[in-house]
């Protein structure tokens, strides 16, 4: 398996143990079926359930004018009204990481507009 397989699969793996916990939590996904420029504006006014979230969300442009998809974007009624960003960044080697996270941190600052957790895996 090359790398660039490896590393979509691993992120996979990150990616479904964020949404175990989530799941484990009490939170439940809505809107799977929506397009992802749909789904923030349906979780935010949505009433299903206080705990909610929804997986690859658009959330608007990069600082680069290309557009933003968050991993995941939760919603808790007491908690974050607004919402919460959860993105997921798996690093195997050390190719891009001086790229990644510097682009991920100025995107979060200048274009998230909800405080954002990264969660990161690998073996960097």
């Amino acid at each position: 398996m090359n790398r660039g397989c490896r590393a979509n699969k691993t992120g996979f793996v990150l990616e479904t143990t964020v949404e175990g916990t989530l799941r484990g939590h009490g939170y439940l996904e809505i809107c799977p079926q929506l397009p992802k420029k749909r789904k923030r504006d349906w979780l935010l006014i949505s009433t299903e359930n206080p705990k909610r979230y929804a997986k690859q969300v658009y959330i608007g442009s990069s600082i680069y004018e290309t557009e933003i998809n968050v991993d995941f974007y939760i919603v808790n009624s007491g908690l974050f009204p607004l919402g919460l960003i959860v993105e997921c960044k798996w690093q195997e080697d050390k190719g891009s990481v001086d790229e990644k996270y510097p682009y991920l941190n100025l995107n979060i600052k200048n274009c998230y507009g909800v405080p954002t957790i990264v969660i990161v895996g690998g073996d960097v």
